[in-house]
């Protein structure tokens, strides 16, 4: 019982990964959403936006 829940966890975390990808390819996503740095690297869940990582640790 236990793999077949690690392996729909698994799964559901390869499709969370592909839908944050898909995010990324949009263009209003390609730059960080509180300064111009391009390709952001961390989610702001809270807002729902991409930032950067010096913007992520203010």
């Amino acid at each position: 019982m236990m793999a077949k829940n690690s392996l729909a966890a698994k799964k559901q975390e390869e499709r969370n990964l592909e839908k944050i990808k898909d995010l990324l390819r949009l263009p209003e996503n390609k730059k960080c959403f509180d300064c111009p740095t391009r390709s952001p690297f961390f989610v702001n869940l809270s807002i729902q936006t991409f930032i950067c990582a010096r913007c992520s640790g203010l």
